[in-house]
């Protein structure tokens, strides 16, 4: 199981999509929609508490042109 999957409850999830069974379409989105919208309005609010110090900024730009920092 990878990292992403470990903690994900797989019953709760069973449950929701044989809840989700017989949508049509148009339905499927306006669900999906929903979802998106609110997950990311719930970000929106956690993203303004993230500070990174100057060393883990300075080491994730450097990351990011492939050098590799002790």
């Amino acid at each position: 199981m990878n990292k992403e999957n470990s903690n994900v409850d797989k019953e709760k999830v069973l449950k929701a999509v044989k809840s989700l069974e017989g949508l049509n379409p148009t339905e499927w989105n306006m669900v999906n929609r929903a979802v998106d919208e609110a997950l990311m309005k719930k970000r929106k609010e956690l993203d303004v508490t993230i500070k990174l110090s100057s060393e883990e900024l300075s080491k994730i730009i450097q990351s990011g042109f492939g050098y590799i920092l002790d």
